[in-house]
């Protein structure tokens, strides 16, 4: 029996073939039922261009310093490698290698690492809710904030235990299971209940994934952001 997760992708994935412009007017270079989809988020400084069998897609239209792109549809079957690259330079940054599974869906977040440089996690989105939960994920990179523990509760809700724990610079959570529905998320230093970051309240549907991103734009000693990026 199809699962309502296969059903929702599929449907994500038709919606994007057809409609192939992104944010950030990055256009999609998908074509079949096969598509693999993206959804980018930036949290670096600079503008990121995206690239299909080496060459930049979208001519000027990067994804801009903090912004999310939509969602980039690409066929694997005429597509042999996809890469990001900092716009005007000729070559990818090298952590951005992902393998195109045909029907796929990834999330990918652009970061600034220990050592300076771009780089990138690509995480996919494959994960079933328990009914009538919703999937969610924390993905870490505020280089400032150190290891951190993740409650998500009802609004004001007492800090009692932590929903995941110990969650080190450029790592994730992995999805799990919360309540639908309006929740308030809070990041506290590893262990205790130290406050690091009040989220604010997020709205998460039931059977549906979101992630959630922590980040330092203007680096370690800069004020800590969160976006909220829906699945493609």
């Amino acid at each position: 029996m199809t699962s309502r997760r296969t059903v929702a992708l599929v449907a994500l994935v038709l919606t994007s073939a057809m409609g192939c412009d992104v944010g950030s007017r990055i256009p999609g270079v998908g074509g079949s039922s096969n598509n693999v989809v993206f959804r980018i988020a930036n949290t670096t400084g600079v503008a990121l261009d995206f690239t299909s069998n080496g060459q930049v897609v979208g001519g000027s239209g990067h994804v801009i310093p903090g912004a999310t792109s939509a969602c980039i549809a690409i066929d694997p079957a005429t597509t042999s490698t996809v890469g990001l690259r900092e716009a005007g330079a000729v070559s990818d940054i090298a952590s951005f290698a992902p393998t195109l599974t045909p029907r796929a869906s990834y999330t990918v977040v652009a970061f600034v690492s220990d050592a300076g440089s771009v780089s990138a996690l690509t995480l996919p989105n494959e994960y079933i809710p328990t009914d009538p939960s919703a999937g969610f994920r924390i993905v870490h990179v505020a280089p400032g904030l150190g290891t951190l523990d993740v409650y998500v509760t009802p609004r004001s809700g007492p800090l009692d235990a932590p929903s995941t724990a110990s969650i080190g610079f450029a790592g994730n959570t992995g999805f799990f299971d919360v309540n639908a529905g309006s929740s308030q998320v809070r990041f506290t230093v590893a262990t205790t209940r130290t406050l690091v970051f009040d989220a604010g309240t997020i709205t998460l549907v039931p059977g549906q994934l979101s992630t959630m991103v922590l980040s330092q734009p203007d680096g370690a000693a800069g004020a800590p952001i969160s976006t909220l990026v829906p699945l493609c």
